[in-house]
């Protein structure tokens, strides 16, 4: 099976490489010199200059020779910025912001050095290793982005999975996995030796509760797996051992690898992390820390004993049992039912369905008999924030769906089927026979109002939400000119203003704010 590349990083602008030092020696030069007066300038200076590069059109032998330059560098400030040692930098949270825009950068040139070696079409000695050391380093940065992630309480964003599963496969397919790369003799930031290691790395970080640590707690947990993944089997039989726990992905799909349950469907794009020999190094080191005798691989914050035995503690206990996450970031395998346009939400607000209950109705579908939109109405949603989600299916190839089209979306969470909310789509991606939508909620109750103006009728009004706003759902244009109006809701009249109008997909969403109450 030919696994064909598809990731993501900036475009080439025409004659970047006039205006940028691409020349290794002089580069390393430039990047050796460290004359900013602090780490923030340090970091600044190198994020443009690793910008500028990844717009450049490089030759194959300058971009190898450039990522280790870069790469140098990089390991150079994290050795600075994560000694969290240093009580400073452990409270100063405003630099790593901007080492989170030179690790973004920083998988882009990775990523680049990867697809050269792919496309390249002339002999190139030793491609194998060559490719296992720039997908390895891929692996390693987009990994270090996610921590980032955790660590700045950002939800990760949705290409994330894909490009570290089509890394593997293809890693896989061409029997790179277990090529070892040359030892850093430094290896400050912990590269691992090779790639399967640096997956099932990532792996073990997005099983546990990653945004429940500390900045801290999350470098020493990173740091410290990297001497035990070499014991977890990566492998495509389904046969789980009654003794041991597995993890499962499956690379058709963007979800983090979870712990295999006993409702687990197998087909050719599932494969399995053996957990047993990990779980047992885990307990044995688990075993020399209660008997306050020193580890046999140290934690990087080596006398903070309370932080030790929490870590281990959480590993472990992540590693032998499904635990379902306290928190809604990101689930996995939550499907998202969704109703498009204005007419379809007219539909379902009309309807005998409790929008605003918890739980939402499962008949949704008898009250949409005729469907106008012709978009899916199940989805899963795999990314989850406060402020929207991003929603994905496999079923329909070239679907469109412009930004800013309305709908009504209800989560399906284990246990706890989510109420109705109004959203509006803020971006579509059409990619390795998926689609992809980001959303942003508008937060609030959804209800039906009437007009005074007979000729407007019955209108859709959203809110208050948390920040005491409203909103109206009104067919295109049918507010344009009118400046104030008195509506009726449950709770009375209401005389409400027009403050602006956001043009949705054959539909306006309507601010308005209340002047005056009346019972």
């Amino acid at each position: 099976m030919n696994i064909k590349l598809d990731l993501s990083f900036p475009e080439v602008l025409e004659g970047q490489q006039f205006l940028t030092e691409t020349e290794p020696g002089r580069l390393k030069s430039i990047l050796t010199i460290s004359d900013s007066q602090t780490i923030k300038a340090e970091i600044l200076k190198t994020t443009k200059i690793v910008f500028d590069l990844n717009r450049c059109e490089l030759s194959l032998s300058d971009a190898l020779i450039i990522i280790k330059i870069l790469h140098n560098k990089y390991s150079n400030i994290s050795n600075m910025i994560r000694d969290y040692s240093d009580d400073a930098i452990l409270i100063n949270k405003d630099v790593d912001i901007h080492l989170h825009q030179l690790t973004r950068e920083m998988t882009h040139a990775t990523k680049q050095c990867v697809v050269k070696l792919e496309s390249n079409n002339k002999w190139v000695f030793g491609l194998p290793k060559k490719l296992a050391f720039a997908i390895n380093l891929a692996l390693h940065y987009l990994t270090l982005f996610k921590l980032e992630h955790y660590q700045l309480d950002k939800s990760l964003p949705s290409y994330l999975w894909q490009e570290l599963f089509q890394l593997y496969q293809f890693s896989e397919v061409n029997k790179l996995t277990e090529i070892s790369v040359k030892d850093d003799p430094i290896n400050s930031i912990r590269v691992s030796r090779n790639i399967k290691s640096s997956f099932c790395r990532t792996a073990l970080m997005a099983s546990m509760e990653p945004y429940t640590l500390n900045r801290e707690e999350s470098w020493n947990t990173f740091c410290y797996l990297d001497n035990l993944v070499s014991e977890i089997k990566l492998t495509k039989d389904k046969t789980i051992p009654s003794e041991s726990s597995y993890f499962a992905f499956n690379y058709a799909k963007a979800y983090r690898p979870e712990q295999v349950q006993e409702n687990h469907k197998h087909d050719e794009n599932s494969r399995y992390l053996n957990m047993l020999g990990f779980t047992s190094k885990i307990k044995q080191e688990l075993s020399i820390f209660n008997a306050s005798k020193p580890l046999n691989h140290q934690f990087l914050t080596p006398n903070n004993k309370v932080m030790h035995g929490k870590l281990l503690q959480m590993v472990y206990r992540y590693s032998i049992k499904y635990i379902a996450r306290a928190s809604d970031r990101y689930p996995v395998d939550v499907e998202a039912k969704v109703i498009w346009g204005f007419d379809d939400i007219k539909a379902l607000i009309t309807s005998d369905l409790k929008l605003n209950a918890y739980p939402a109705s499962e008949s949704f579908e008898t009250a949409i008999k005729s469907p106008q939109s012709g978009l899916p109405t199940v989805w899963q949603a795999v990314n989850q924030s406060q402020g929207g989600s991003c929603i994905e299916e496999y079923q329909h190839k070239g679907l469109k769906v412009n930004n800013s089209t309305p709908m009504m979306i209800a989560l399906d969470f284990p246990g706890q089927r989510g109420a109705w909310q109004f959203a509006l789509s803020r971006w579509h991606k059409s990619k390795n026979s998926s689609n992809i939508i980001g959303l942003q909620y508008v937060k609030g109750p959804v209800r039906m109002v009437q007009s005074s103006n007979k000729e407007l009728g019955s209108l859709i009004m959203i809110g208050p939400d948390h920040n005491d706003q409203h909103f109206l759902f009104t067919p295109h244009e049918q507010l344009k000119m009118t400046k104030n109006m008195i509506i009726q809701t449950e709770e009375g009249k209401l005389l409400v203003s027009n403050k602006g109008i956001l043009t949705c997909e054959n539909a306006d969403l309507v601010k308005i704010e209340i002047v005056k109450k009346s019972t």
